[in-house]
């Protein structure tokens, strides 16, 4: 007789664990892909503003910052491919 091997089976993953982890991936996916994070807290700041919990000049500046900093990743991409 030959003998007889044991392999451990596959480790078990929750249904609760399966779901978290696709809507985290799906997530990421539309932040990396639709909203950039930049524009996220543009869009928050925007919305801070027009619920009178930022002044004019606070929200000036974060555009500002928004802006320089697209400026700045658009200027890297066309540096980078050419």
């Amino acid at each position: 007789m030959e003998p007889v091997t044991y392999t451990s089976p596959p480790p078990v993953v929750s249904t609760r664990a399966k779901l978290t982890q696709s809507a985290k991936g799906f997530l990421d996916k539309v932040f990396e892909r639709v909203i950039s994070r930049k524009l996220a807290v543009w869009g928050a700041a925007t919305y801070a503003l027009c619920a009178g919990m930022l002044t004019s000049s606070d929200w000036v500046a974060v555009s500002l910052a928004y802006i320089g900093s697209q400026a700045a990743v658009d200027l890297a991409s066309k540096w980078k491919g050419s």
